[in-house]
């Protein structure tokens, strides 16, 4: 899973790890302050896996883990050490943002695109007090945007180490980028490293830069032994409630649930702003599938794990995704996935080996697919095996130890 073209930059035996107080954290004779930047820490896949890996190298003593966020929002996720934790100060104005789209459109009918760096120097003069003021070793982003940042970043703090962390498709974030592709590209060109979480990813930007590894998102639920039965009326979805650019193909789960026999019900997990839960409250009853849909917002916890295990089957509509999160979970709980053929989840279910793959977002298929497993016990049992013996190629102490190796490595190289 952790592919590295970097050289190990400690023998055997000189790596150290000195216990707590993190001010006396040292990583091969290197004090080791690491900062996530993420666009928020609400709910979403991304976020809750950078959570979730920063907690994790602090709680074992790794490193002293700090968080940015771009946004006001509440974190939604459990982090220990809230002093840790920073927000974007000033958050734009109508005005602001009036101002900047204004900014954007005289760019792009001029030159044809933008230089994004231009609209988010707040972020960049904060980043970079950040990491003066903390003396961090290593500053890990998250975003196109952030990542177009990476030039500036290293012209005026030189001796930091910067990853780009990526977790979207290429097609995805590309097209994300679109309008400011020349200022992502060269990010990505002087990060220290790419890290991807697809082979398909990695092939790509690899010819970017050289320096591009191979790290799957671990699996952070924890089932205690207990999954799926078949048998049930329950259909699990788990999603943010969101229609930008179509990404969670929220209209085709509307469409799988009107072709569904009335006997069963999809139970959705997740939530969003009021705008896209006001949209999609108002598709449901439009094509008049409230009757089997079942939306009970977000979940975590106990609650999210009774979620998976109580239903016989999971569905994902995506119509891009680099690395699934919520598929994973689900394959955790030993349900059979159904999913329409993206990137990450052709990947996490091994070309249709570990689950049900459907091309061509073709919805009377995915129906198909679906019901033959709910109403078929041995091809349930078939798929459940499946998904459990994959879930167990994404465990969280094998993720972790990938990242504590490149990140000592990283610190290690520091001038």
């Amino acid at each position: 899973m952790f592919k590295s073209n970097f050289k190990a930059s400690q023998k055997k035996g000189q790596v150290d790890i000195i216990e707590t107080p993190f001010s006396n954290i040292k990583i091969g004779g290197r004090f080791m302050r690491i900062c996530f930047v993420a666009n928020s820490f609400g709910i979403g896949g991304l976020e809750r896996v950078v959570a979730a890996l920063g907690e994790k190298l602090q709680v074992e003593g790794f490193a002293e883990i700090y968080y940015y966020s771009f946004s006001s929002q509440p974190v939604f996720w459990h982090l220990k050490e809230k002093d840790h934790f920073f927000k974007k100060s000033r958050q734009p104005t109508k005005a602001d943002l009036l101002l900047t789209r204004s900014g954007k459109l005289i760019e792009m009918l001029s030159k044809g695109n933008f230089n994004i760096n231009k609209y988010q120097r707040d972020f960049i003069s904060e980043i970079i007090k950040l990491i003066n003021s903390k003396k961090l070793s290593i500053l890990v982003v998250t975003s196109a945007q952030q990542i177009a940042a990476i030039p500036l970043i290293k012209k005026a703090c030189p001796q930091i180490k910067i990853v780009a962390w990526l977790h979207q498709s290429c097609h995805a974030i590309f097209k994300l980028s679109k309008k400011f592709e020349y200022f992502f590209k060269e990010g990505l060109k002087i990060a220290d490293c790419i890290v991807t979480l697809t082979k398909e990813a990695h092939r790509f930007f690899s010819r970017l830069n050289k320096f591009s590894v191979l790290i799957v998102n671990p699996l952070l639920l924890d089932f205690h032994g207990r999954k799926a039965h078949f048998g049930t009326s329950k259909i699990a979805f788990v999603s943010r409630i969101t229609f930008d650019q179509g990404q969670k193909g929220l209209d085709f789960l509307a469409e799988i649930a009107k072709l569904l026999p009335a006997k069963y019900t999809i139970e959705i997990a997740g939530n969003g702003d009021q705008k896209n839960q006001r949209r999609f409250s108002k598709l449901i009853h439009k094509k008049g599938v409230a009757e089997k849909i079942s939306w009970q917002g977000s979940k975590s916890g106990e609650d999210l794990l009774n979620h998976y295990t109580s239903s016989s089957a999971f569905i994902s509509t995506s119509r891009t995704e680099a690395f699934s999160l919520v598929i994973l979970e689900a394959m955790g709980a030993g349900l059979p996935v159904i999913s329409f053929k993206t990137s990450g989840a052709n990947e996490l279910l091994q070309d249709g080996i570990s689950g049900k793959l459907i091309a061509n977002f073709n919805i009377e298929q995915f129906v198909h697919e679906l019901v033959e497993i709910l109403r078929n016990e041995e091809l349930f049992a078939h798929y459940q095996e499946a998904s459990l013996k994959r879930a167990q190629d994404f465990r969280m102490t094998e993720v972790v130890n990938q990242w504590k190796k490149l990140l000592t490595e990283l610190n290690g190289k520091r001038s």
